[in-house]
């Protein structure tokens, strides 16, 4: 019989490592993690939240080349990334996805999890509960309970749901790749975005504008559904009612999934206002390490009558979530014009997308114009070191060959005269 108690010990241990192995969606604090993932592409977690919520930053679990956004449905506040690998590989394993909070109640309730190969399962804390020994996957951690039910000694009653849907199409690509619209204030701007179904399947597909463009965006169409190969144009319009720079993303998703997605900066300015703002990165550099200086090329023109005016410049670096990590003011004179450069550090900014924004400021007037630009893991700087050595080390031994051969030729005609 201990054979059989063996099999019996063996199966348990399975059956345990199984548990061990689920995958969870967990909240502790502000931060949200998974664990026990295997090839995740994106993802989607939803709360239940009083107050006002807002993501304060993402996780490097998914990398640094990502989708990320969150909108409000209701009493549903829903954060999503999604990888943008062109060969489609997923990250297994845990780590941080992102932090996130409410100035109210603030409550994990349930979460998409898409994988490379286009499955995705919804995790779920069925009646507000949550069961932890489940070997289905389920939420984890500081999920809503219920005044009621349960059983004796404190313990709950628990409702865990698993589905397993595939994504339309995650071969979807959009041109351009990011947008910086100028606009009047109440008036209408509008833009073209092109969409394209580079995958082996119909994509049904739908817009959505996320943070501070939510509410000031419209789409023609808004949904559609493209075949392999087609392609799509967009009419984008936006009206917008306050002054100053607003960023958010325009989002191409294939069920709640974002499949694509277009950094946006709007810049606001009054109508009739006194000058030409134009700001662009010195050299036109787009990729900075966290802590070097982006160096800004500043111009203003007056247009009509010139006329001493002091004006206050308003310098922003912010996110596509609506996230303000810079801001400093002066006030000086312009006369004509003034031109210059104006240097901001980028300590402290994580890597990701990030526009950098100028707001000129004087009574009854205003104008803003940005510039996007992305901060980069340090890795790359070492990247950029070995190839600057390779480089190098390929023109040294050019030139080696060259002198060998240049001596050779010489050393022949020496002996053919001798």
């Amino acid at each position: 019989m201990s054979w059989k108690r063996g099999i019996v010990c063996l199966y348990f241990a399975i059956i345990l490592f199984s548990f061990a192995s689920a995958v969870d969606v967990t909240k502790s604090g502000d931060t949200v993690s998974v664990s026990s993932a295997t090839n995740l592409y994106a993802y989607e977690v939803n709360f239940a939240f009083t107050g006002t919520p807002s993501v304060s930053s993402y996780g490097s679990f998914l990398g640094a080349d990502t989708s990320t956004g969150s909108n409000t449905r209701g009493t549903t506040f829903s954060v999503y990334e999604s990888k943008l690998d062109p060969t489609q590989t997923g990250t297994s394993g845990s780590g941080s996805l992102f932090s996130a909070s409410s100035t109210g109640t603030f409550t994990l309730s349930s979460a998409e999890l898409v994988y490379a190969d286009g499955s995705e399962t919804t995790l779920s804390c069925g009646d507000g509960t949550c069961n932890l020994a489940e070997t289905t996957s389920s939420c984890a951690a500081d999920c809503p309970s219920t005044g009621g039910g349960g059983t004796s000694g404190g313990a709950t009653t628990t409702t865990t749901t698993t589905t397993t849907t595939t994504v339309e199409s995650v071969g979807v690509s959009v041109s351009p790749e990011e947008l910086n619209v100028d606009l009047i204030v109440d008036k209408v701007e509008s833009v073209e975005i092109t969409v394209s179904n580079d995958g082996d399947n119909d994509a049904t597909l739908t817009m959505e504008a996320t943070s501070e463009l939510s509410g000031k965006v419209t789409f023609s169409p808004s949904s559609f559904v493209l075949a392999p190969g087609e392609e799509k144009v967009v009419e984008v319009v936006f009206a917008v009612r306050e002054g100053g720079l607003l960023t958010g993303e325009i989002l191409i998703k294939s069920g709640a999934i974002a499949v694509a997605t277009i950094p946006t900066s709007v810049n606001v300015r009054s109508e009739n206002f006194l000058f030409d703002v134009a700001l662009a990165l010195v050299w036109g550099k787009k990729n900075f390490l966290s802590g070097e200086n982006l160096r800004l090329d500043i111009s203003l023109l007056q247009v009509g009558p010139e006329e001493k005016v002091d004006v206050t410049a308003n310098y922003i670096i912010k996110d596509f979530t609506g996230n303000t990590y810079f801001e400093e003011s002066e006030t000086f004179f312009v006369l004509g014009g003034k031109d210059y450069i104006k240097e901001i550090s980028t300590e402290g900014l994580q890597p990701g997308k990030y526009t950098a924004g100028l707001e000129i400021v004087y009574p009854g007037a205003f104008a803003t114009s940005s510039t996007q630009f992305s901060v980069v893991e340090k890795a790359d700087r070492s990247l950029i070191f070995f190839i600057g050595v390779a480089v190098v080390l390929v023109a040294a031994v050019i030139l080696v060959v060259v002198w060998a051969v240049r001596r050779g030729r010489k050393k022949a005609v020496k002996k053919k005269r001798g």
